[in-house]
């Protein structure tokens, strides 16, 4: 049973009056309690004493009597002031902790703002700069590097779509959309060429020679679906915003300038900087944009073999026996 003290010293009960209140009960009492006793009726107050407690000289009375001694002693008012504050205390630890949560959500949007703006920079900065890979290029004549193995490697990752790296739609020469995943479904074994320059697109010639020269001996040259085994595609990224306002010029003198074969399978997709291809470049290692990027894909888009520039005597055989392995695999 749930108890709460009373302040009281002696209790009597009298046989000639249904109450005696103890002397030091009442004279500490205010006028107003006093006026509360006054009022009270007999069985209330037998009632009441009769649950009464002495213990250690203090009188303890059941739960059932708790409002009526709230209200006798004041408590009841003491009790709602306790429960306003508790509530606004509730109040304000809520407003606290809305502001904390406020507080840590614009910490951490700021913390990932200047975190993705510091590897821009290092992005940036680990870049050539366009001066550099002009000397690096004409240096080694866009010969980064030889590619001699002719293993097919497992895939090393999915040729990213420039309309989603690049943010810029590839178009074919009709200046229609294309998309590069489903033009890698149509053949088994692709060959892309990937230029940035026209320094990068002069190097392609002696590829598509020792490619035409592979297609004559496996005997698929000029056939209607030479394309199922073996396509080639070609793919020009213009990082300068005054080539993309001369495309209808460029569609033209291509048109022009490139076979039937050629033209079928030439795309293009124009950026207005070369800081919007640094993150499509990454994902495919293309460390400087003047050269030319020769890549075997399979029609799942991954790449399977990789070469930079123009060819040399060992990657000529070399790419023969890479696309033997691609052409015979399951």
């Amino acid at each position: 049973m749930k108890k709460i003290i009373v302040p009281l010293l002696h209790s009597t009960k009298s046989s000639n009056s249904f109450l005696t209140i103890p002397s030091l009960f009442i004279s500490s009492l205010s006028l107003q309690q006093q006026k509360i006793i006054t009022n009270c009726k007999n069985s209330k107050f037998n009632y009441l004493i009769n649950n009464f407690q002495l213990v250690n000289k203090k009188y303890y009375a059941s739960s059932n009597n708790k409002g009526f001694l709230s209200k006798l002693f004041g408590l009841d008012k003491i009790e709602e002031e306790e429960e306003n504050n508790n509530s606004l205390l509730n109040k304000q630890e809520e407003k606290d902790k809305k502001i904390k949560e406020t507080f840590q959500e614009e910490r951490k949007k700021l913390k990932d703002h200047l975190n993705k703006e510091r590897d821009q920079i290092y992005t940036e900065i680990s870049h050539s700069s366009p001066m550099t890979e002009i000397k690096q290029a004409l240096k080694h004549q866009g010969k980064l590097y030889v590619t001699i193995s002719s293993k097919i490697n497992p895939p090393i990752g999915i040729f990213p779509l420039p309309e989603s790296l690049l943010k810029s739609d590839v178009l074919n020469l009709k200046k229609e959309k294309i998309n590069l995943f489903k033009e890698f479904k149509k053949s088994k074994c692709n060959i892309l060429f990937l230029h940035f320059t026209e320094f990068g697109a002069q190097m392609t010639s002696e590829w598509k020679e020792i490619i035409n020269e592979y297609k004559k001996d496996i005997g698929i040259l000029n056939r209607d679906n030479e394309n199922n085994y073996l396509q080639v595609l070609e793919l020009s990224v213009s990082e300068s915003l005054v080539v993309s306002w001369l495309q209808s010029l460029i569609f033209k003198n291509l048109s022009k300038k490139l076979s039937e074969n050629e033209r079928e399978n030439y795309f293009l997709t124009f950026v207005n900087s070369n800081l919007q291809t640094l993150s499509f470049k990454d994902a495919i290692g293309v460390t400087n944009s003047k050269t030319l990027y020769v890549f075997i894909i399979d029609s799942n888009g991954n790449i399977r073999w990789k070469a930079v520039g123009r060819p040399d005597e060992r990657e000529k055989e070399v790419l023969r026996k890479a696309l033997n392995q691609m052409l015979h695999s399951k």
